[in-house]
This record gives structure tokens, C-alpha cells and sequence, in this order.
């Protein structure tokens, strides 16, 4: 029987709502047999991923996901199989959790100038030690009745057009390649139907580093998949696939819209291996 895999999943431990232990139980009940946890600049979960996989009897690769600059469209890049304890991946990802705070500071004075008053201690609270973002203010907001749902949030207020949006402290996309690369990981292309320029960007990513395409994802549509398949084919790419699942926290629940057949994992775990 044919097994497959969801390698792209958030959790607490940044902007998800489920625990690693929770996304492992839902994962394992939709009968997929690995699962990837890659949440947002930090690999704090690596630990509790590995012990939700264990008690799920489901294979959990841990993974992160690192924003990237880019003029246009979202430039995500994601590590699999990296060394959570690497100096460099640690100290880098102390500097951007920094920034991160530092950023959710700057927007909720910009709230509180158009008298939205949100308390950082309210924020924190609802990131519960996880690496904070803007989905974090979002479901506030919309916990207070600032706005109808999360999306409007994005769309009003904190987006990239809103009154309240303060651009982060992110990588270069080179920079984020080497130092997954640097810890032992796999660097890949992240949900590459948001690149601005998919065929381009990908042709220079690769030439940056990195080793495959997320050529499965939940916003992709059949031929999309076929479109990036065709790609990693030509380029010799590694393929993976993911939802992109964040529980609740985005207004969607997209875990099982994704199934990456399992071959694929056992040649990326190949190709950390190498």
C-alpha cells in the first residue's frame, strides 16, 4: 500500500495552534506515515517533535522554515534534517527571535496610534514561549472583536499594506541556504507558487544552493503540481510536499489536503545523509 507524508506542518512552537504532540495524533489518525515540523526560525520543538513521533508511532522529521528577503512574493526557505545544536543555526536564530519581539513591539504602538490597545504581556501570553508573529496579533484582534476574522486582520491592519505593519529582520535567501547547509540539513525550496517569479527564482535559488522544490502544497492546483514536478525533473531536484498546515491559527485546518508519496522522503533523507 502506498504511504505518505505531510512535510510541512507548524506547530506552537511558532505561529501554530497545535502542539507537536497533537499534530503527530491527527497526522498518524489521517494515516500518513511521516511528518514534517517546520516552524518559523526556530527549532526549539525539535525535541518534542521527535517524542510526539515516538509516542504516535509516525516518523517526524524535524525541519525549520526561514522567511528570506524578497522584493516580491513570499521567498521561503525551508531545512530539513538540520542540527538543532549548531552554534551558528542557534546563535542566528537568537538574533531573529530578537527581532521578531522587537517587531511586534513597533506594531502594537502602531495599534495603540489608532487606538487599538493590545498589551504585550496578551501577546506573549498567546505565544506561550513560541516564536512570536503577526498570526499571534491576528487571532487577538480578532479575539477582542477589533475584527471578523483572522484574513481581515492581515487585510486591514497588519498586513504589508496596513497601517499597522512593520517589516521583519529577515535572511537573504543565500544566507539562508548556508546555514542550513552548514548545520547538515537540506535546504528546499518553500511552496514555490508564491515565488514572484517561479521558473526564475527557482533557477536562482538552485544556483544559491538549494536542493530541491516543494512541488506539493496545499494552495497548488493539479497543474501547478505538474508544472514543479516537470521543473525538479529537468534540474534534478529533490521533491517535497506539504499543506502548510498552522491548526486553527490562519482561519484553516488544511492537514490531509497534501499527500507526498513516501519515496520521496527516503531520498531526502538520503541526500542529508550524504
Amino acid at each position: 500500500m502506498e504511504r505518505y507524508a505531510d512535510l510541512h506542518v507548524h506547530t506552537t512552537f511558532s505561529d501554530g495552534s497545535f502542539t507537536p504532540d497533537e499534530v503527530a495524533r491527527r497526522a498518524r489518525a489521517l494515516g500518513f506515515a511521516a511528518l514534517g515540523i517546520c516552524d518559523h526560525d526556530t527549532v526549539e520543538g525539535f525535541p518534542a517533535a521527535r517524542a510526539a513521533g515516538v509516542a504516535h508511532g509516525i516518523e517526524v522529521l524535524p525541519a525549520i522554515e526561514l522567511s528570506t528577503k524578497a522584493t516580491a512574493g513570499q521567498q521561503h526557505i525551508l531545512g530539513y534534517c538540520c542540527d538543532g545544536t549548531h552554534p551558528e543555526l542557534v546563535a542566528t536564530l537568537r538574533r531573529l527571535r530578537t527581532a521578531r519581539e522587537d517587531r511586534m513591539r513597533l506594531m502594537l504602538a502602531k495599534l495603540g496610534e489608532l487606538g487599538i490597545d493590545i498589551s504585550t504581556a496578551d501577546l506573549w501570553a498567546l505565544a506561550d514561549g513560541g516564536a512570536i508573529g503577526r498570526p499571534h496579533l491576528a487571532r487577538l484582534l480578532q479575539e477582542r472583536g477589533v475584527v471578523p476574522t483572522i484574513q481581515d486582520a492581515f487585510v486591514t491592519l497588519i498586513g504589508r499594506d496596513g497601517p499597522a505593519f512593520v517589516p521583519k529582520l529577515v535572511l537573504t535567501a543565500e544566507e539562508a541556504i548556508a546555514l542550513i547547509k552548514a548545520a547538515g540539513g537540506v535546504p528546499i525550496i518553500a511552496h514555490p507558487i508564491h515565488l514572484a517569479a517561479p521558473e526564475a527564482d527557482i533557477e536562482r535559488l538552485v544556483a544559491a544552493g538549494a536542493m530541491g522544490i516543494e512541488a506539493y502544497y496545499s494552495d497548488n492546483t493539479p497543474a501547478d503540481t505538474e508544472r514543479f514536478l516537470a521543473i525538479a525533473r529537468r534540474a534534478n531536484l529533490l521533491v517535497t510536499g506539504g499543506s502548510d498546515c498552522h491548526g486553527t491559527a490562519k482561519d484553516q485546518l488544511c492537514l490531509g489536503m497534501v499527500h507526498l508519496p513516501y519515496a520521496e522522503v527516503e531520498k531526502l533523507k538520503a541526500a542529508a545523509g550524504r
